[in-house]
């Protein structure tokens, strides 16, 4: 696991089958993983989590997934999302 500096909050963290994990401190830099390792989850077993409480990174979160999965945008704003406990 790639150790991160104590000053800085975790983002989030990915993990694979093979039981490599990574923590992110830096948002875009776990948004594009996500991006890019999604198509990949069945044979590489990626998940992730999303530990920030930040709307705007959750909502981007929820974007991808949506994105991805083609499921139409919905309507409700990050604020909101983040009452119902987002995706």
């Amino acid at each position: 696991m790639t150790k991160t500096s104590t000053d800085a909050q975790i983002v989030g963290s990915v993990s694979f089958i093979n039981g490599d994990a990574r923590q992110f401190t830096d948002s875009k830099e776990y948004l594009d993983c996500i991006r890019e390792e999604l198509p990949y989850r069945a044979t590489s077993g990626f998940s992730f989590r999303t530990v920030t409480q930040d709307p705007a990174i959750r909502k981007a979160t929820d974007d991808i997934v949506r994105d991805f999965y083609g499921v139409e945008e919905d309507n409700l704003s990050p604020s909101e999302e983040m009452q119902m406990g987002g995706m």
